[in-house]
């Protein structure tokens, strides 16, 4: 009876490993709403090599130790590249740690230190909260070096505040976590998601409109109370927030009606030729969301397309995608047939930026250098998945998007840690792997 016991017992503890390894592991080939396509020109084993492939060169890049630390932790590096225009001081921001976070839960499975480094850059949030509401990350840290110019550490900023995008998809990437390795082991994933969007949702949106606000100093100093972030509007995210997130439900439902309405304003008076968001939006006092004039909050190009929204065609068709809900659709189709006409069916002659309000909308932002950019290729063919007729189109992106030559797409190793980490999202979802959390 006893060794009955110890073998049930071995196999059970067997069991619970292999499930907390990966309960989704890559590829797993999720089926997305009917009538999305994938790239038709190779094989579903080719396309997840792509993946697989790039994430090796991306984790070997930007995924960085931080060095002296009591626990292991890991950031996703912001400054790589010695490019005189990359603030090299930066060790990394929440968008990026979000991102990564996003990066290891999905590649599970394929990867089998994904856990491992998981909770390594678990650790470094928790190390690194907002000075506001520190259920928050810090938006900034700054890197410690040696008189070698080793890294030796890393530290905060000193305005140590949030920024939405981070929380928003660190909060989601816990939740990935939850599913992919369950929360019975040393972090409970699904309770450190909910902390963070109890905190979300107290300090990072307008307590009386309900939308999305630019980070947790926006509320509690009183600042820019009337802007909003495009690239923030993570409708997927938010799907399931109101689901899993049960005791706020609600509060997430009015989150996520709020953010769709301001999508459809935008569209309807602003961008109905092109479909794009501006990065800024501010609510006005008569209750009218408009794109945020001037230098609202970075550049003059606040009002337009440009490096924030650059993600609104990832992140915008997303839902539809992965949930089948529509209420944007139409804004993703206008989208898709103004991009395939402006560039040509050519990825690579996408511009960088694109006028909403500074000029007529979907005309090119004019810049002093030639080119493009990844940043704003690689989201549009997350956009294309919508319909059968894209296939042409999104096969011509996913042919840029893989591409490591000038030619005809951009290379990897030439590539700043933005548009590549960027274009490793996009493939994981364009390639089929993208998996929900219900």
């Amino acid at each position: 009876m006893k060794k009955f016991l110890l073998i049930a017992s071995i196999l059970l503890s067997l069991f619970v490993f292999c499930f907390s390894e990966s309960a989704v592991p890559f590829p797993n080939h999720t089926e997305y709403t009917a009538g999305c396509i994938r790239p038709s020109l190779w094989t579903q084993e080719e396309l997840d090599n792509h993946v697989r492939e790039y994430y090796d060169m991306w984790k070997e890049r930007y995924l960085t130790d931080v060095p002296n630390s009591e626990k292991s932790m890991k950031f996703v590096n912001f400054a790589f590249l010695d490019y005189d225009w990359l603030d090299q001081t930066v060790a990394t921001v929440s968008e990026a740690h979000g991102y990564g976070m996003m990066i290891l839960a999905s590649m599970a499975g394929y990867d089998e230190k994904a856990k491992e480094d998981f909770d390594a850059m678990y650790n470094y949030f928790k190390s690194y909260p907002s000075v506001i509401d520190s259920r928050l990350m810090s938006w900034k840290q700054l890197k410690v070096k040696d008189a070698e110019g080793n890294l030796t550490g890393v530290k905060d900023v000193e305005d140590n505040d949030s920024v939405t995008d981070g929380d928003l998809d660190i909060a989601y990437a816990l939740l990935m976590a939850d599913k992919q390795w369950g929360s019975d082991g040393e972090i409970g994933y699904k309770q450190e998601a909910l902390n963070i969007l109890d905190g979300i949702l107290d300090s990072e949106v307008h307590p009386e409109y309900g939308y999305l606000l630019l980070g947790d100093w926006s509320l509690f100093k009183n600042e820019k109370l009337d802007g909003s972030r495009a690239s923030d509007y993570f409708i997927n995210h938010m799907t399931f927030f109101s689901e899993i997130d049960e005791e706020n439900s609600a509060r997430w439902e009015k989150v996520r009606e709020t953010t769709i309405n301001i999508c459809t304003e935008i569209y309807r008076n602003y961008s109905e030729n092109c479909g794009l968001l501006p990065d800024f939006i501010v609510r006005t006092e008569d209750g009218k969301y408009i794109p945020a004039e001037g230098e609202y909050l970075e550049t003059e190009h606040d009002g337009d397309h440009n490096w924030n929204s650059c993600r609104v065609p990832w992140r915008i068709p997303l839902d539809y995608i992965v949930s089948g809900n529509s209420e944007l659709l139409e804004q993703v189709q206008a989208m898709n047939s103004w991009i395939k006409e402006e560039a040509g069916m050519e990825p690579l002659k996408i511009n960088p930026g694109y006028y909403i309000l500074n000029g007529p909308a979907g005309t090119p932002i004019i810049r002093d250098w030639e080119g493009t950019d990844m940043s704003f290729v690689s989201p549009f063919a997350v956009a294309a998945m919508v319909g059968a007729e894209n296939q042409g189109w999104l096969d011509n992106l996913w042919i840029s998007i893989i591409s490591d030559n000038w030619d005809t797409g951009t290379p990897f190793e030439e590539s700043a840690y933005f548009p590549n980490t960027i274009r490793m999202l996009v493939m994981i979802i364009v390639s089929g792997n993208w998996w929900p959390l219900n």
